[in-house]
């Protein structure tokens, strides 16, 4: 029962993601064309500061 809500909060901000993502982007093309190329880029620093992020963390909590 525990991990229905966290199925429902994941399965929630994908569909808004997945939703919202391609019509900011074509928005976002208006002003610039090459807005897809700075979101990938945007992503890809993101995922790459939360594993940084992660393994930073993991390296400082004592192990149980």
């Amino acid at each position: 029962m525990r991990f229905s809500g966290l199925s429902l909060a994941y399965n929630l901000a994908y569909a808004i993601a997945g939703g919202l993502t391609p019509v900011l982007l074509s928005l976002a093309m208006k002003d610039s064309p090459t807005a897809p190329v700075h979101y990938i880029a945007g992503m890809a620093t993101l995922g790459i500061a939360l594993a940084i992020g992660a393994a930073w963390r993991d390296q400082r909590m004592p192990a149980a």
